[in-house]
């Protein structure tokens, strides 16, 4: 129920409200694992089904809040309960023909990140930790930068449904540039902080070594993976393409990133991070196929001017 109605929250552009119950919820959540998990100020200590307990009193206090705001606020978002459920024939095509390839998408990206796993598994403990441990790093890069997405999907998809197509593609071609100089600077503060970063793990000189050359591999290749990724999340899918973005991300990890790295595990020596950088080819595949869509102007759909 709340992923929905945060969604919708900032799709109509309040976006502070679900940051403001995110911190609050996230706090509360933390607070009461440590009191429970522990067994502080007098309360039993649980362990795990202390951190379940948190979790559920957690989440059912976030239920409470989003509902409060929508319906107790008298927000845009409320409405008589029957308005939830009246749905029209044209617009649950519209959403099923949209929302189909986008959860075929995502559902082929996760087997095919898991199929990576599986192959850099193959190659040994110590290459396989420095892998993961590199990718939460990268994680914590790259993850603010992707909020960029929702922003360009919220934004140029609402320039889109007033049918401002001209506005929208310049709107979105600014905000691909901006992602690409942010992914630049992050990357490049990737690169510098390698080196102290490697230290904060108990890792051999091996996994150090293997995991200082995989981040500097993720640091030059973020610019590109931001773009491919905004292009995907943000321009294609604001504009109802979503079944051109779903042939290139899931053709680009099966078809380029995914037999390369078989390849590499298999039928070669090559080091772990030689092994990572084949699976970057896949981002070229999908930056070079999103840039050609974007400047086509065929994802440019106005998805509601008739509904």
């Amino acid at each position: 129920i709340t992923v929905p109605c945060t969604a919708a929250l900032r799709s109509t552009q309040q976006t502070q409200i679900p940051l403001y119950i995110s911190i609050v919820v996230f706090s509360t959540n933390t607070l009461l694992a440590y009191l429970l998990i522990f067994g502080k100020f007098g309360l039993p200590a649980m362990g795990i089904m202390g951190a379940a307990t948190a979790i559920l009193i957690a989440r059912t206090l976030e239920l409470t809040l989003v509902l409060f705001v929508i319906f107790g606020k008298h927000n845009i978002l409320a409405g008589p309960l029957k308005e939830f459920f009246s749905w029209r024939r044209i617009l649950v095509v519209r959403v099923l023909t949209s929302a189909l390839p986008v959860t075929v998408n995502e559902t082929m990206w996760s087997l095919g990140m898991a199929t990576y796993n599986a192959f850099y598994g193959r190659m040994g403990i110590t290459e396989y930790a420095a892998i993961q441990a590199s990718n939460t790093i990268n994680q914590l890069f790259i993850l603010a930068i992707f909020s960029l997405g929702d922003a360009l999907l919220i934004l140029v998809g609402q320039r889109i449904g007033m049918g401002q197509l001209d506005y929208a593609f310049a709107l979105a071609k600014r905000l691909l540039g901006i992602g690409i100089k942010v992914g630049l600077i992050s990357g490049s503060l990737l690169i510098i902080s390698s080196r102290f970063i490697v230290q904060l793990f108990n890792f051999t000189d091996e996994g150090r070594y293997y995991m200082l050359w995989i981040l500097a591999i993720y640091g030059c290749m973020m610019w590109l993976k931001v773009y491919g990724g905004l292009n995907i999340v943000g321009t294609l899918r604001c504009g109802g393409d979503t079944r051109f973005a779903m042939i290139v991300e899931v053709g680009c990890v099966w078809g380029i990133g995914v037999p390369l790295v078989f390849f590499g595990v298999f039928f070669t020596d090559l080091p772990v991070y030689l092994i990572v950088m084949m699976a970057q080819a896949e981002e070229f595949g999908k930056s070079l196929f999103c840039r050609r869509r974007f400047y086509s102007k065929k994802w440019l759909n106005n998805l509601i001017h008739d509904i």
